[in-house]
């Protein structure tokens, strides 16, 4: 399951969809992306 986070800076990108706030939150989307590919391999790896 993805984790509440991964969430909340999906959500917040959706509302600051620029590059000065990309950048500043560049370590939020790492944990992010993370999160995801974590997720997504879970999935593979239940149904693969």
């Amino acid at each position: 399951m993805l984790q509440t986070s991964t969430f909340k800076f999906l959500k917040d990108l959706k509302k600051n969809n620029n590059k000065p706030w990309f950048d500043k939150n560049r370590k939020v989307y790492e944990a992010a992306k993370a999160d995801f590919i974590s997720f997504i391999q879970a999935v593979i790896d239940q149904h693969g």
